[in-house]
């Protein structure tokens, strides 16, 4: 019973020891965004896409612009950041094992256009209206009470 314990025992503490160095291997990717005058933008969605395997993590970013996404498995990565009002960037990066990256990324404004909508009124005659108009005489008028 006690040979079985610490066998038990031996293959829990080589587990967790194994464990350790896989979690280490993890990366991340750390930076700011900004918009084109260099102002911070907090509330900003940023995505990191393994190229490889199309695993997404998704973050967004603190009250000065800062971002982290860790956890990321060595390899390559797109990273985008969307904004409404703001054009989305997108920028590759490579990340290796128990590395972190640094990356700063700048939103440009979209530019909208103007969109002018103009109808026709189609005009008819008085005679083509699809309803009757009568005027109503004095003895209906004081038929009624009016």
């Amino acid at each position: 019973m006690v040979a079985a314990s610490r066998l038990l025992s031996m293959a829990v503490l080589a587990l967790v020891l194994c464990a350790v160095p896989a979690y280490a291997q993890n990366g991340r990717i750390t930076g700011t965004v900004k918009d084109a005058s260099g102002t911070a933008l907090s509330g900003v969605g940023v995505r990191a896409t393994n190229q490889r395997t199309n695993a997404a993590s998704r973050t967004t970013t603190a009250t000065d612009g800062s971002f982290t996404i860790s956890g990321l498995a060595a390899g390559p990565y797109t990273v985008s950041a969307s904004m409404p009002g703001l054009r989305t960037v997108s920028q590759n990066v490579s990340v290796g094992a128990a590395q972190s990256v640094s990356l700063d990324l700048v939103l440009q404004p979209v530019t909208l256009e103007a969109v002018t909508v103009t109808a026709m009124l189609r005009e008819q005659e008085l005679a083509k209206v699809p309803f009757s108009i009568a005027a109503p005489t004095e003895q209906a008028l004081r038929l009624r009470g009016a």
